[in-house]
């Protein structure tokens, strides 16, 4: 089944799940993926000479050692031609043994590509991520609201992959949706990324994370 990019009422959500291994070779680091962190979001485009860049928007960790606080709010802001993120929040906090990390996301809207030809809207009204470490292991859980200017599967499946083409049929970027990392136990899940092919038509390299949280077992 499929939810129209006009339909926006209808909320897409799902869950990914994470068992601790104890043995692998993974793709990323352990240590790459923290104890707990979310953030609202992240801009990293360049176009020629010129970098948008925004760090991790109301970026919160679990731990207390570190000078990161254990909640974050983010104002409403608009990142050049790049794009615009509403209203965000994030909170990382110790429930027992347990790292619970959530964030919450208002309306993103994907600007960067109207001069070079593509004409949709993308827009997601809202989002949101959550992620939850035991001592035994993770587990996820994002959803999306008023998606416009595509057209989604609900449910989303893990690495979905949508490609935006000018009307030639170019490739200008590829957005992801439930962009999730694994490793021994450890979970980070990207609500959606927008990325910049490194060869692509137009200038843009880079990418912009829409929504992120991270954790791993609380050994």
């Amino acid at each position: 089944m499929s939810t129209r990019s006009d339909m926006r009422r209808i909320a897409v959500i799902g869950a990914v799940l994470a068992t601790t291994v104890a043995v692998g070779s993974p793709a990323y680091a352990a240590g790459e993926i923290q104890d707990g962190s979310a953030n609202v979001g992240r801009v990293n485009v360049t176009s020629g000479e010129t970098t948008t860049s925004s760090g991790d928007l109301a970026l919160c960790d679990v731990d207390p050692q570190t000078p990161t606080p254990s909640s974050g709010t983010e104002p409403a802001k608009t990142y050049g031609s790049i794009a615009k993120f509403g209203k965000g929040t994030t909170e990382c906090k110790k429930v027992g043994d347990d790292n619970v990390v959530k964030m919450s996301g208002t309306k993103f809207e994907l600007t960067a590509l109207k001069q070079y030809g593509y004409t949709k809207i993308t827009r997601v009204s809202t989002y949101s991520a959550e992620c939850t470490s035991t001592p035994t292991g993770t587990s996820g859980k994002f959803s999306l609201g008023g998606v416009s200017g595509l057209e989604i599967p609900n449910p989303m499946p893990a690495g979905h992959m949508i490609p935006l083409k000018n009307n030639k049929g170019e490739l200008l970027a590829r957005v992801f949706f439930n962009e999730v990392t694994k490793d021994q136990g450890a979970i980070r899940l990207n609500v959606m990324r927008v990325a910049f092919p490194p060869a692509g038509v137009t200038p843009l390299r880079g990418s912009i994370i829409v929504g992120s949280v991270e954790c791993r077992p609380s050994f």
